[in-house]
């Protein structure tokens, strides 16, 4: 267990079931250890702010025209002059920017499979990838786009990025205009009928009910305006008395009233993309986030949204008065901030105004067990300098012992999980050796351009411009000289050309013949980890929608009951996500497709690749937007295959021959092979009834489809070595 300060207490203490309220030595070992951590890993947080500087091109005495200024030096001199060429190379950024594209794009294009990892699991599976695309598609749209985005920087820029997800609700307020008559009618609905009580008799006491309520709501004497202001309370219990007052006015006035209404807008997994060493902290030496002892991730809020998530999570008063202060004794711990977290991006006010107006607060998260050894994970909204918290010791029931996040590291390099270095590490020094080359050219060309003049020192520089046609007159012979032999510096360059050349190549962005296949191999390599990373991502999502989501929203969207709950999620059905970066190389996709229909499929005589399959694989390929719409998914090519059997038998029954098919058609025989049976099983004396000359017809489409069914038979066996036991009939002719 991991101890703070050496004292008695742990964070991974013993507990009680359910939430309890924190006391003071859980409270201040939080704060002390949230402050160990932001301290002992201050180093390798501040590297991440030197990323910055690096990839945006920031530094000391920079002018707007890309040159050195002595006015801009803090009283040194501009070298090697005054004027002399500051450019800024955008390498770094380049670079950071390709990743970021790269990774979107992977992500975008990738195929993702929901697999059952059962044999029962088969339909649930299907419906668990409708829920999944519901998610991807629909709910985050432009959020989540722009939440993956971000955390795609923040790991190309550090090296290292978390994506966390929680569930939310988001409501807004409406108003719905209901009359006297509305609210006697839905009074109604609450009454129920008594057991003995006929059905005669119930209607009459619906009907003088509804008289006696008319006639309360509009009754004008005291008893009787609380008692129609009890029959409001009773429609809309979770407004106040005073609202249920200013209604019953509103009613006996206008014979209408408005009821604020709390409407869903949206609900679901939120993505939230964390930036680790600014909005998130842990202990630096961990190899796998999932076992680091305590995560806190810190905000800074503004007033407004202190006081919503105040009102959300139901903040303790005397934290709430102590952060946000209450206008006398309490000043509030406005712009006081326990980690640096100051923006080097030069994105603020460069007075700082925007953290004066703002408040720390930290999340802790932590894996803890309670009294009967049963490990979960907890949460605490705290203030490093508050000795109360704002929340109880809340048991995170989502996330099922798992922290609600999931680590993305640019690469490996030990068994450290932070040991991963961003493009500005790796690429900064290549940056700036560029850019000292690239001033050097600059520099020259402006002595070529503007060379200086050697004369004599009384001689007034106003009589010395030089400019095109310009005419300098001298006093005497050699008087005014102009200095020369510099030399256009064309190897520099091209250094810095060879150099940046090296860096593509290092990040696999180089796609030259000589080194497409290390660049490729680096690619597939980076797809693959960055995949693996979503799928845990996706059922992290999947296993807190399942947790939250009403049952009756969830089949809203499937289509039918999801009868898979979170806990069996990982052990039922499984996510893959595969992308082969080639892909997105369009002379690659153009080859491939030319090498399979000019030289695969002319050479495949028993058919055994699947010309179906190789179609929609071929058109996702070319462009997956357009491959969702113009290939079925597997039901619904189903759907048709059974109608376009049931089409042949109506065929065959009124005199037309049989299309019989070929193995390169590309048709499910199996189902409609299994549909013909089951309409000759169904039908036995309308078979036995067929003249012959229809017999002889369906008999040969009968032994057209078994023939297929036993070609697509063999094509399976030679793939898995395990024939397909599937039993079929023979038709009698």
């Amino acid at each position: 267990m991991k101890t703070v300060n050496d004292d008695s207490v742990t964070l991974q203490s013993l507990r009680e079931s359910g939430n309890t309220t924190v006391s003071e030595e859980l409270c201040s070992a939080l704060r002390e250890d949230f402050k160990d951590v932001a301290m002992r890993g201050r180093d390798h947080w501040h590297g991440y702010h030197d990323a910055d500087s690096t990839r945006l091109n920031l530094w000391a005495g920079q002018d707007r025209d890309g040159r050195k200024w002595n006015k801009n030096m803090d009283g040194n001199k501009a070298l090697p002059w005054d004027g002399a060429s500051d450019m800024r190379i955008w390498l770094v950024d380049l670079l950071v920017k390709a990743k970021v594209a790269f990774a979107m794009e992977i992500i975008a294009r990738s195929q993702v499979a929901v697999q059952p990892l059962t044999g029962q699991d088969v339909r649930r599976a299907g419906l668990v990838e409708v829920l999944h695309k519901w998610i991807t598609k629909n709910l985050w749209r432009s959020r989540g786009r722009r939440q993956l985005k971000i955390a795609m920087n923040w790991m190309n820029t550090d090296g290292a990025a978390i994506l966390y997800s929680f569930y939310d609700r988001q409501t807004v307020v409406s108003n719905e205009v209901v009359t006297d008559a509305d609210i006697v009618e839905e009074y109604l609905m609450l009454i129920s009928p008594d057991p003995e009580e006929t059905e005669g008799e119930f209607a009459e006491r619906l009907r003088a009910t509804r008289e006696a309520i008319a006639i309360q709501l509009r009754a004008t004497d005291k008893e009787g305006r609380a008692e129609a202001v009890e029959i409001l309370a009773a429609r809309w219990p979770e407004l106040s008395t005073a609202r249920h007052r200013r209604m019953l006015r509103e009613l006996q006035k206008e014979g209408a009233t408005r009821v604020p209404l709390q409407l869903p807008v949206q609900e679901g997994p939120r993505p939230n993309a964390l930036r680790v060493g600014e909005d998130i902290f842990f202990e630096p030496g961990v190899d796998d986030l999932q076992e680091a002892p305590g995560i806190y991730h810190v905000e800074r809020l503004s007033r407004a949204q202190a006081l919503i998530r105040a009102e959300k999570e139901d903040w303790a008063d005397g934290f709430t008065k102590q952060l946000l202060g209450d206008g006398r004794l309490e000043a509030g711990k406005w712009g006081e901030f326990s980690v640096n977290t100051d923006d080097e991006r030069g994105l603020s006010d460069p007075e700082g105004e925007l953290d004066q107006k703002r408040v720390e607060v930290v999340t802790g998260l932590r894996k803890a067990v309670d009294e009967e050894g049963r490990m979960g994970v907890y949460r605490v909204v705290f203030h490093p300098s508050i000795k109360v918290a704002a929340t109880e010791d809340e048991l995170l029931e989502d996330s099922y012992g798992v922290y609600p996040m999931v680590a993305f590291a640019r690469e490996v390099l030990s068994a450290r999980f932070l040991d991963s270095r961003g493009i500005p590490e790796v690429a900064g020094p290549t940056q700036a050796l560029a850019k000292w080359l690239r001033d050097m050219a600059m520099n020259v060309t402006s002595l070529m351009t503007v060379p200086p003049v050697k004369a004599p020192v009384n001689r007034p520089e106003s009589q010395l411009l030089i400019a095109p046609n310009g005419v300098v007159r001298q006093r005497q012979k050699g008087d005014v000289e102009v200095m020369s032999g510099w030399k256009y510096p064309k190897e520099a360059l091209d250094l810095a050309a060879a150099i940046q050349e090296d860096v593509m190549r290092l990040f696999g962005l180089s796609y030259d013949d000589a080194h497409r296949p290390v660049s490729e191999a680096m690619q597939q390599d980076e797809a693959k980890d960055l995949l693996a990373g979503m799928e845990d991502f996706y059922m992290l999502v999947l296993t807190q929608t399942l947790h939250h989501m009403d049952p009756a929203l969830l089949e809203e969207i499937v289509g039918e009951p999801l009868d898979v709950t979170p806990r069996e999620l990982n052990h039922r059905i499984g996510i893959t996500l595969s992308f082969d970066p080639r892909h997105l190389n369009s002379e690659f996709v153009k080859s491939w497709l030319e090498t399979m229909t000019t030289l695969i499929l002319p050479n495949d005589p028993r058919n055994v690749v699947l010309r179906d399959e190789l179609a929609r694989i071929g058109t996702q390929m070319l462009d997956p937007s357009l491959a969702s719409r113009l290939t079925r998914d597997t039901e619904s090519a189903g759907e048709a295959e059974v109608k376009a059997e049931q089409d042949q038998i109506g065929a065959v029954l009124m005199g037309f021959e049989p299309e019989l098919l070929e193995f390169s058609d590309g048709a499910d025989f199996t189902t409609r092979f299994q549909i013909l049976q089951q309409w000759m099983a169904d039908n036995p004396q309308r078979v036995e009834a067929l003249d012959e000359v229809t017999r002889e017809r369906m008999a040969r489409h009968y032994d057209n489809l078994e023939q297929m069914v036993e070609q697509m038979q063999n094509v399976q066996t030679g793939k898995t070595g395990v024939a397909d036991e599937t039993q079929t009939q023979p038709m009698e002719a």
